[in-house]
């Protein structure tokens, strides 16, 4: 069950990390904050055991289908810097 976990979180994460980039860069950086915060609010009440994580896992699973989407989405956004 951990390594699903960890399949859809790495996801979760770069997604996450590309969103606060796209924030600063528009210059919406408390809206994206919020979002993050949104995303991430389940997985207090997993650490802090009043929820078990099978319980998260098809939230999980849902999340980090959209932030593969959003990652792919985002790449054509950001410029090319690969012949530099």
């Amino acid at each position: 069950m951990g390594s699903v976990e960890r399949f859809f979180a790495v996801f979760i994460q770069i997604a996450l990390s590309l969103f606060v980039l796209m924030g600063v860069v528009k210059k919406k950086i408390s809206i994206v904050i919020f979002i993050h915060a949104v995303i991430e609010f389940p997985f207090i009440f997993v650490q802090t055991g009043y929820i078990k994580l099978w319980m998260v896992e098809p939230y999980l699973a849902v999340v980090g289908i959209l932030c593969m989407l959003y990652i792919k989405k985002t790449r054509k956004l950001l410029p090319d810097t690969s012949s530099t």
